[in-house]
């Protein structure tokens, strides 16, 4: 809340504007709706002035806040909101709150978007196949009951979660309804009383050095017997295991490297997940592997393996489908994603 100042007379006023960031294009237009940066109220009443924030980066959400502001001073209509305020608090949708939500997170990366909008989905579906149109309509033992429902082998698709992945689901839920709370979406908290989940232990288990050379020599032979040229990808596999060796990209990241990230011995390219600037150097067999690789139908030809015309997510989709049809790894801890 800002500092308050005294000014002329005693009438009542509030209206909306955008706090823009720095890098905003639209810094200078204070009444600019459509960006994401955070929405303010400005309040005028007794003589004073002050701001503060609306806590939500839509305009519509700033706009009914102000009006809240409003009618809270409006003798008319104060009286009747006092008997009714309870009944009104979680009425809005759980659709339109996690909406509202997910819009106002911060700018993140492309694979944290994607978990939002998971997670979205999942309580979202969970709550409709519950009958629980309305935020209000979720109480704390509902939550407590779906929460005890997941596991690797839980019945429900989107109840199979690893210790790990619950955690961090879990973290999610109550960020969500710990900021409907606040914002006054909801009269209290329903999830504030769910136990914590540790995260789990799993680790990914590297390949030891014989397992490794037994991959090397499973692309040698991938494309034995195979006399179509767009069913041969010896090459491609062999090319993406010795750089996932050698650099320690995901395989997304290698999967969308150009072909003019290879300048002589090493690469210049930065991660999708982290946006890190990476320069590994790489031996020369390495080099000869993916200089090895040529251009095929359908793919792009700025790039090694990807298309362009799929979304990052669901590069290792082809490559698992191509790996399953060949039996190509017997080796059960080599994960393609």
């Amino acid at each position: 809340m800002g500092m308050a100042r005294k000014l002329a007379p005693d009438i009542f006023t509030v209206s909306v504007f955008t706090r823009h960031s720095p890098v905003c294009p639209k810094k200078d237009d204070r009444y600019w709706r459509r960006c994401r940066c955070m929405k303010a109220l400005y309040i005028y009443e007794h003589g004073s002035d002050q701001t503060v924030s609306a806590k939500t980066r839509s305009w519509e959400q700033a706009e009914k806040i102000a009006q809240a502001e409003r009618d809270r001073r409006d003798p008319a209509k104060s009286a009747g909101q006092a008997a009714t305020r309870t009944d009104q608090t979680g009425a809005i949708a759980v659709d339109e709150a996690l909406g509202l939500w997910v819009a106002g997170q911060k700018d993140q990366s492309y694979s944290t978007c994607k978990t939002y909008r998971i997670f979205q989905r999942k309580l979202s579906r969970w709550a409709a196949e519950n009958g629980m149109e309305r935020l209000g309509d979720i109480t704390a033992a509902q939550l407590d009951k779906w929460r005890g429902e997941w596991s690797k082998s839980a019945l429900r698709k989107d109840d199979q979660m690893g210790q790990t992945t619950q955690h961090q689901f879990l973290s999610r839920l109550k960020s969500f309804f710990r900021w409907a709370y606040e914002i006054e979406h909801l009269p209290k908290d329903p999830s504030k009383a769910l136990k914590g989940i540790k995260s789990g232990d799993e680790q990914t288990i590297p390949l030891d050095p014989e397992q490794y050379e037994q991959v090397l020599v499973a692309t040698d032979l991938y494309d034995a017997g195979r006399k179509r040229p767009a069913d041969k990808y010896g090459l491609e596999l062999k090319a993406i295991c010795l750089v996932m060796r050698w650099t320690g990209l995901r395989i997304t990241d290698v999967l969308m490297l150009p072909r003019n990230a290879l300048v002589g011995n090493h690469l210049n390219l930065s991660t999708q997940k982290t946006s890190a600037a990476l320069t590994p150097i790489l031996p020369e067999y390495v080099v000869e592997a993916l200089e090895a690789i040529r251009p095929r139908q359908g793919v792009h030809p700025d790039y090694f393996f990807w298309s362009r015309r799929c979304q990052p997510e669901s590069l290792g989709k082809p490559l698992s489908s191509v790996i399953r049809k060949r039996s190509f790894l017997s080796i059960g801890r080599y994960r393609t994603a």
